[in-house]
């Protein structure tokens, strides 16, 4: 598949998808792995989020995936400030060939959400751009961008 690859939500018309963009933000789907043992994994909703600046999970996914902890940190959400636990994990995410071990933080006794955020020590790897007037977004890399041809959000 060629470079960039060009995402949006599925809408009726650009209106609709623009909308459903604005409500619901860039969203693709991902798998967390437990890269020990047995590998363990999770197939998840994945927000794309400019404002996190890890990729967070949900302490229970944490949990589920019996991911080792292999530090602590804390995370500002909203205003509030959570004492978190750094996770070794693989995540994966298919549609952009991305498959990469990497540190993961969870909230401790926190309440989260099934979706995970996935934050700049993702995006690190791409150019994003996001398309409010289209809604659309998409994922650029640099390395395959020469004589590439795109590879369009189809209506």
């Amino acid at each position: 598949m060629s470079w960039p690859r060009v995402f949006g939500p599925d809408g009726a018309d650009v209106r609709h998808r623009v909308s459903l963009l604005r409500a619901h933000g860039p969203r693709l789907r991902a798998l967390v792995k437990n890269p020990f043992g047995d590998e363990r994994s999770e197939e998840v909703e994945a927000i794309v989020d400019t404002g996190a600046s890890c990729i967070c999970v949900g302490r229970r996914l944490a949990r589920d995936l019996a991911l080792t902890r292999t530090g602590a940190t804390r995370m500002v959400a909203v205003g509030a400030d959570h004492p978190a636990g750094v996770y070794a994990a693989k995540v994966i995410v298919p549609e952009l060939d991305f498959d990469k071990f990497l540190p993961v933080c969870a909230p401790d006794g926190v309440n989260t959400s099934a979706t995970i955020l996935l934050g700049r020590t993702f995006l690190e790897f791409f150019d994003f751009s996001y398309n409010g007037q289209a809604g659309t977004f998409a994922f650029h890399n640099d390395g395959d961008r020469v004589g590439a041809s795109h590879h369009e959000f189809e209506e």
